[in-house]
């Protein structure tokens, strides 16, 4: 047989076949239903435990929020270039004081969520004394998130969601990777290829979060105008919209262990064995 005879479609031994130019390499799906589900069973197997870890948290923070406009409206802004910007002032401490609780939070429902998964025995003071270690690295990368998420909030709103997504891991890098100061770029590693999912998943837990602070709101107010006992409004209000709280944490920690999944191979077992 001459080559000649030989079909023209038969592969020659030793060469590979055409690959295309510029293809990307195929990325894994996150599975951003299976993250969020798993974020509401884990909330409703251990609702009483979780709650209970945010709740005092909230409610001591819910309180310095009348404190501080107390201070504010009686005192005025101790700064002169402030003054004239009180309510300014007063929202923006708020919020700056909420959102470095959100990452203490966060850092001890970490711990919690990767116990509830496994079935094991949640451990309060293991989960406190973990956070106490790790202070320092939690609050000032929470006020460095904090500096680069709201400028992209108040350019356009959508990038802040990005940027959030970005830092998604920092929190859980630095209470189960111990990596401290390194969490920002290891949580820019992380959640590479994978931002826009993440936003995805905080926008469905978001949405229900927003509806438990509406209905928190309402009921504290009935219960304001009903009673005349003013700390059971606070815990009305606390007591609900911790759920959202709540929610927020259980998924970080899922968010977490899933690019872990993805990234490094390792599971939810390997995660938690650190605590061992």
């Amino acid at each position: 047989m001459t080559n000649h005879d030989l079909p023209t479609s038969a592969p020659v031994i030793g060469t590979q076949p055409p690959q295309k130019e510029n293809q990307a390499p195929s990325v894994t799906p996150f599975g951003v239903s299976t993250v969020v589900g798993d974020s509401f069973s884990l909330l409703v197997q251990c609702f009483l435990p979780v709650i209970a870890l945010v709740f005092v948290p909230d409610m001591l923070a819910y309180q310095a929020t009348f404190l501080l406009a107390d201070a504010i409206s009686l005192h005025g802004v101790p700064f002169s270039i402030l003054e004239g910007y009180e309510e300014e002032t007063f929202l923006g401490l708020s919020f700056l004081i909420g959102y470095s609780l959100y990452f203490l939070q966060t850092s001890l429902l970490v711990q919690l969520a990767y116990d509830a998964k496994l079935g094991r025995p949640l451990q309060y003071g293991r989960y406190v004394l973990t956070l106490i270690k790790n202070l320092v690295p939690v609050l000032l990368l929470s006020l460095m998130v904090l500096l680069m998420i709201v400028p992209a909030f108040m350019a356009l709103i959508i990038p802040g969601f990005w940027v959030n997504a970005v830092f998604a891991a920092v929190v859980p890098a630095v209470v189960i990777e111990r990596s401290g100061f390194r969490a920002l770029g290891r949580s820019i590693e992380l959640t590479r290829n994978y931002r826009w999912p993440i936003v995805g998943a905080f926008l469905m837990v978001g949405f229900v979060s927003n509806i438990l602070d509406n209905i928190a709101e309402k009921l504290s107010g009935f219960v304001a105008q009903a009673s005349s006992f003013g700390l059971l409004e606070s815990v009305v209000y606390v007591a609900i919209s911790g759920i959202g709280t709540a929610l927020f944490g259980i998924l970080t920690a899922l968010i977490y262990a899933r690019l872990r999944e993805l990234k490094d191979g390792i599971s939810v077992d390997d995660i938690a064995s650190i605590f061992d």
